[in-house]
């Protein structure tokens, strides 16, 4: 596991609120065990072992979502995340029945970036703010970036971001 990933989840467990822009796929917090399997097969990894790690710790970590006290957490969605077909039909279908019950928990909003949106200042890519209950006025944010992950606390971006 990459040393700034180790780092992200430390910070997720620790965090209060999550806030999320997805441009590509569902966030790996709210899918089915067979969407991240499909989404982790698309990626450069031959390894099967490799990947059924790296699905039962994003299910494990999709638990804390619906245990007692999880996070406020607040997902935007592109559009095309909603029509992508990652999997067969039925992975989708059953992913998308899964958002819908996600959706219903009181601490989890879910919406959709419509196409028709427009420009927009997330098009650079998806991020992550994490809230904390120690530090109401700071968050820290992490963006998929093309050379990689980047994970920074103040950066002046933010306002931009959290007004997604």
């Amino acid at each position: 596991m990459p040393t700034w990933f180790e780092v992200y989840l430390g910070l997720e467990s620790d965090a209060v609120s999550m806030e999320r822009y997805d441009a590509e796929h569902v966030p790996g917090l709210l899918q089915t065990a067979e969407y991240a399997r499909c989404v982790f097969e698309a990626f450069p990894i031959d390894d099967e072992t490799e990947i059924e790690k790296r699905v039962a710790l994003r299910m494990a970590r999709s638990e804390y979502l619906t245990s007692e006290g999880g996070p406020k957490f607040w997902a935007v969605l592109n559009e095309a995340v909603i029509h992508r077909q990652v999997g067969g039909a039925r992975t989708m279908q059953d992913q998308l029945h899964h958002l819908g019950e996600m959706a219903k928990l009181p601490n989890v909003t879910l919406q959709v970036l419509p196409f028709d949106a427009g420009a927009h200042p997330a098009m650079s890519g998806s991020f992550t703010l994490l809230g904390f209950r120690n530090h109401p006025t700071r968050r820290w944010c992490s963006w998929r970036l093309k050379r990689g992950p980047l994970l920074g606390e103040g950066a002046r971006d933010h306002p931009i971001y959290a007004g997604i």
